[in-house]
């Protein structure tokens, strides 16, 4: 029997009298960062074959090939705490930073912001806020050096309960009370709106009240029309009617005359207690 010797030097693999070249990719034991993921660097493996990625500890960052915990370089930020806001009322604020080379990016890394704000990469926060609380925060700056350099600042976001106001697409401040004008209504064609109402805490919650004698003495009628109903929560008004013979025709204290359907509401929230607020709406037969 004939013995095969197989041996390898500096790479080269002989078999008998052949051999092939076995080229490796890497030094082993080498350690580089990860292109665009900064959090991530890779290990050349011990025969030299391949590279392996894995995660620097949380709150490193990988620096020539290191993960380092503190890498702010000469960018600070400027921002300190976060003003505070109101839930659906508008809210914007810009966080700052100084040093490094811009343009810089923002991102939350632990936390989020109440529904309805948005960080953009810029770091302007903006939007309305829904629900009120005290949001954590902690928000981490990136520069733009081919090695970013990086900060980071916690705050928290307090978010206050508004006070509860009915809105709507067209409103008339009357001198007695508001008045919500709804979209114009024809019988026979399916009917729906939404009841539209900011602030105070959520779910809201819509009912008929008893309008005062101030609006009595000049609306002296009141309700829906047969064929609508009225929708709890969310508030809504949907329906269809057959006829609209029986609306009848106001001239607010503005001077503008309304033909339509009155409905005195009050909108509760879920507050304990809870706040409310009382409107007068109009579904109009003829078009304002």
């Amino acid at each position: 029997m004939r013995a095969l010797l197989i041996f390898s030097l500096s790479g080269l693999a002989f078999f008998g009298c052949q051999f092939q070249s076995v080229e490796k990719v890497c030094f082993p034991g080498t350690k580089v960062c990860v292109d665009g993921n900064p959090t991530k660097y890779k290990v050349c493996t011990m025969d030299g074959m391949a590279w392996e990625t894995r995660s620097c500890d949380p709150d490193h960052q990988c620096s020539s090939g290191k993960c380092v915990s503190d890498f702010s370089g000469d960018l600070t930020i400027l921002t300190t705490d976060l003003p505070a806001g109101d839930n659906d009322q508008p809210y914007e604020f810009q966080l700052e930073v100084e040093g490094g080379t811009a343009p810089y990016g923002w991102q939350i890394i632990e936390g989020a912001l109440p529904e309805g704000l948005i960080l953009t990469s810029d770091g302007l926060i903006t939007g309305a806020p829904g629900m009120p609380g005290d949001y954590a925060l902690r928000f981490r700056v990136y520069d733009a050096a081919d090695t970013p350099a990086w900060a980071e600042f916690s705050a928290v976001l307090s978010i206050s309960i508004s006070p509860l106001e009915v809105t709507g697409d067209t409103v008339y401040d009357a001198i007695v009370a508001k008045v919500v004008v709804l979209p114009f209504l024809v019988p026979y064609v399916a009917y729906s709106s939404d009841l539209q109402s900011l602030g105070g805490m959520r779910p809201h919650f819509w009912r008929e009240a008893e309008p005062p004698a101030s609006l009595t003495n000049f609306i002296t009628s009141w309700g829906l029309p047969a064929g609508l109903t009225l929708t709890m929560s969310p508030g809504s008004i949907s329906g269809t009617v057959e006829s609209t013979s029986d609306a009848v025709g106001v001239t607010l204290p503005n001077g503008t005359t309304v033909t339509g359907y009155f409905l005195y509401l009050r909108t509760t929230d879920s507050q304990d207690p809870p706040d409310s607020v009382e409107t007068v709406f109009c579904i109009p037969t003829i078009p304002i």
